[in-house]
């Protein structure tokens, strides 16, 4: 394993300082992990509220773990299969597969590259995607859990209908009640960042998509011949028309969510030519073996332009 660098330190702190830091300022964690320690029955909610909230840091240290030192999906493991494509002018290594992309952080070619993620300080591809993905969820399910805690605790402090129960928090200890109130801010921001991870890479699994297809989108050199088949790229008359009006609209969402809410509204203007529908989607990005040669579900030669639009 690395050392303990920057992003190791940034995950430590928010994971383990987080609970210990709920734990000390009377939350009910403390109240429930208090009632498991003294339990002497062999089952109750506050042991089954123990195991879970351990089981569940415990797992997502393993998903770090595992996705700090994963591979994201060198061509070089994908076995019985000959190379087609030509050698990378960067490392010169060549791929059984037309999607992939050299990543210029760890100076290797990787098989449907996703991005590069700061927080784990890997790149994420084909091998660690799905992994990518449970980690984000399990990531924001213990994080909604933490800002549960801290605001259900804070609350009375603020609360403006009893300010009888407000003053009475406040003399009990003002340093807990600012702490809490950091605490929920920060779980805040935290939760609406994994929200959006969640979502997005959630929309990306069902499509058979990667953030750098749909970052990069027509400057992809795999996807170039499917935008050139359509004419070029540009953006849609209507989005073009309400940016210059200054109209507020969907229009004046990050581009990325333009594109998904276009594809959800069926009003969609860019190719998604590995797009195998929602249920072959899934098992490859779930089950299949990694790193996968990605077939095209069609070539731009095959289908009418207008037709394009719609696959």
């Amino acid at each position: 394993m690395r050392g303990l660098d920057r992003q190791l330190r940034v995950w430590l702190t928010g994971n383990v300082a987080g609970p210990v830091l709920l734990y000390l300022c009377q939350t009910d964690l403390t109240r429930h992990l208090s009632g498991a320690f003294h339990s002497s029955k062999l089952m109750s909610f506050d042991l089954a509220y123990a195991a879970l909230l351990f089981g569940s840091l415990g797992a997502l240290t393993w998903m770090y773990h595992t996705l700090y030192n994963s591979d994201p999906g060198s061509p070089d493991a994908i076995r019985n299969s000959a190379a087609q494509s030509a050698p990378c002018e960067h490392c010169g290594m060549t791929s059984p597969t037309i999607r992939v992309r050299h990543d210029f952080a760890t100076g290797k070619c990787v098989v449907a590259f996703d991005h590069y993620c700061m927080l784990i300080n890997t790149t994420v591809g084909d091998s660690n995607h799905a992994l990518f993905l449970a980690y984000c969820c399990l990531q924001w399910f213990l994080i909604m859990w933490g800002w549960m805690l801290a605001w259900h605790a804070v609350r009375p402090c603020y609360s403006l209908f009893d300010l009888t129960a407000a003053a009475q928090c406040w003399q009990y200890s003002t340093l807990r009640a600012l702490v809490l109130l950091w605490a929920g801010m920060c779980l805040t921001i935290a939760a609406i960042v994994f929200t959006i991870l969640v979502v997005f890479h959630s929309y990306l699994a069902a499509t058979n998509q990667t953030t750098y297809e749909m970052m990069k989108h027509s400057s992809v050199q795999y996807l170039q011949p499917y935008y050139d088949a359509m004419g070029g790229w540009d953006p849609p008359p209507d989005i073009e028309e309400e940016r210059k009006a200054g109209r507020k609209s969907k229009a004046r969402l990050p581009f990325v969510w333009v594109m998904v809410y276009r594809h959800l509204s069926g009003k969609e203007y860019h190719p998604r030519p590995f797009d195998h529908g929602l249920a072959q989607n899934l098992n490859w990005f779930l089950f299949a073996n990694k790193p996968y040669v990605h077939r095209v579900a069609f070539r731009p030669a095959e289908r009418r332009d207008d037709s394009l639009q719609t696959v």
